[in-house]
């Protein structure tokens, strides 16, 4: 009986902690993304950002998708990486109020998708 108990009680230590590393990791990932975001947000509002700029953020994504991947879904993915080469495009064209539209989109997107993975009782139930 009493290893059974302990048994529990060490699983769900390990869930547990497991969930909080997972809450960090994917706050602090998103973190340093919308540090990015926010950079080329303020290049595209003064009318200075390019297309190096977009794609510095782009590779930037890429790098945090390849350990993200393991904790979010495929499709949260695809749609940060829709953004960017919509982003992208109307750049390249000195689209940039249009292209402030986006950014806004992907600001969004930086916090709210941490959020939805956070260890609180409206995600649990």
């Amino acid at each position: 009986m009493v290893k059974s108990l302990v048994s529990i009680v060490i699983c769900l230590a390990l869930i547990i902690g497991a969930a909080i590393f997972e809450h960090s990791f994917v706050n602090k990932q998103f973190g340093e993304f919308t540090c990015v975001v926010d950079s080329l947000y303020e290049k595209t509002l003064n009318e200075t950002a390019n297309k190096q700029d977009v794609a510095a953020a782009q590779e930037c994504w890429r790098r945090k998708k390849e350990v993200l991947h393991i904790f979010i879904p495929h499709n949260d993915i695809r749609e940060m990486e829709l953004w960017l080469a919509e982003t992208l495009s109307l750049i390249s064209f000195g689209k940039y109020e249009d292209a402030l539209s986006k950014i806004d989109v992907l600001k969004e997107l930086c916090d709210q998708i941490p959020k939805t993975y956070a260890l609180t009782l409206s995600n649990l139930f």
